[in-house]
């Protein structure tokens, strides 16, 4: 939804030697490497940059300008706790906001924590009138916190009247359209969120799905067999099945679906597309059974409809407490509503930075999102506190995570 492309650093590396010569190039070589993923790099030779100048008079401004790139390093690797803490001291305060530019970016973070009322005191601290070169980018942070408050009408009127749109502004403005049922504007947003990022999982399966919905079949199937080939997802293998069954390939969509189902068995979708596809082979029986397990995936999916609803009262009687936030949670992360998982894993996280359970079901959390480097600090601040079980849970699930993307690699 908010958040950008994957990239997967895991291991700390030497500053590049481009960047062990001073020069005018010197931050262009950064944007570079921070584009190519190499945080890590741009972490530890920000961080050296900083404690060097910081033994010499006179280079305030460069140290301001190195914690910058150091921020922002931590954030584009999913390192969001860093990051605030970076953007928080050079930002100043709501009282007395120092560096602008810096205030925004603090904003952006606490929104990609879910920290929506630090996020709407610093959006109401915002001087006014708002220099015209930062007002984009308060309307898209506006818009965007009205989305994280569930206000998509209010949300989406904003974005349109923002002229210039980041990735995230355009593909929010997208995934509004699409919601809707307004495809052509859908189309158009996510096009333009793709120019900017051509790579993002989650736009590119917004793209594929709005041609599908205009019935344009020849660009939704160019759109999804790519997609299937970098990203093979349940959802998207689901979604090609029922691009195959509105061309009449039925047995190419039974595979499809058959294929999603290997990896999540209780996707109902696929499910029924199984057995639609089934019903127009002519394997009556079989079909019969697949509706069967249709209608079982169905009656589950309500069922835990109703049960996030019992814990979401016993959580709204005493919303300070950390575990029934947490239970609530992983029940939401289990039934595939991941941002509200992610959400509320973030709330215990912001009063309890310790609470490992919290911090594994955001790594899970970040997992089923595609956003592995994200997923990664989550597991790699759990290893660090040791705390028994849930240290082999962690190290365990980071592992797989590691040879999942070398075996992408790989290949």
């Amino acid at each position: 939804m908010i958040f950008r492309k994957f990239c997967f650093i895991f291991f700390l590396a030497f500053a590049s030697e481009n960047l062990a010569q001073e020069g005018p190039e010197i931050f262009q070589q950064i944007e570079l490497m921070l584009s190519a993923g190499r945080y890590r790099e741009v972490q530890d030779f920000a961080n050296q940059k900083i404690s060097q100048l910081g033994a010499k008079a006179g280079n305030e401004e460069l140290i301001l300008a190195w914690k910058r790139v150091a921020a922002r390093a931590y954030q584009r690797e999913g390192h969001l706790e860093k990051a605030l803490q970076i953007w928080q001291e050079l930002a100043g305060t709501p009282n007395r906001i120092t560096h602008l530019r810096d205030g925004l970016k603090l904003i952006q973070t606490q929104l990609e924590m879910w920290d929506l009322e630090g996020a709407k005191q610093w959006l109401k601290a915002l001087p006014k009138p708002l220099p015209q070169e930062f007002k984009d980018a308060q309307q898209e942070l506006s818009a965007l916190a009205l989305l994280l408050s569930g206000e998509q009408g209010k949300a989406r009127l904003l974005l349109n009247q923002s002229s210039e749109k980041s990735f995230t502004g355009w593909h929010n403005l997208g995934r509004l359209e699409f919601e809707r049922g307004d495809n052509a504007k859908a189309l158009v947003a996510l096009k333009k969120a793709a120019k900017i990022d051509p790579d993002d999982y989650y736009n590119r399966l917004y793209l594929a799905w709005s041609h599908l919905r205009l019935n344009d079949l020849p660009q939704a199937t160019e759109a999804f067999t790519s997609l299937a080939q970098s990203a093979p997802t349940a959802e998207v293998f689901e979604l090609l099945g029922r691009l195959k069954l509105r061309e009449g390939k039925f047995a190419e969509a039974r595979q499809w679906s058959l294929n999603a189902l290997t990896l999540d068995a209780d996707l109902a979708e696929a499910q029924f597309v199984l057995a639609t596809a089934l019903k127009r082979l002519g394997k009556t029986n079989e079909a019969q059974q697949a509706f069967k397990k249709f209608k079982a995936n169905h009656q589950k999916q309500q069922a835990g409809l109703k049960e996030a609803y019992r814990l979401n009262q016993i959580h709204q009687q005493d919303p300070s407490d950390p575990e029934k936030a947490l239970v609530l949670g992983k029940h939401h992360l289990s039934d595939g509503d991941v941002a509200s998982a992610e959400r509320l894993s973030w709330r215990v996280l912001r009063k309890h930075p310790n609470h490992g359970q919290a911090r594994l079901t955001l790594a899970r959390a970040y997992r089923k999102v595609r956003r592995f480097s994200a997923a990664a600090i989550q597991y790699q601040i759990i290893l660090k506190t040791k705390q028994g079980a849930i240290y082999s849970t962690a190290r365990k699930e980071l592992q797989e995570l590691i040879q999942a993307h070398a075996k992408k690699r790989s290949r």
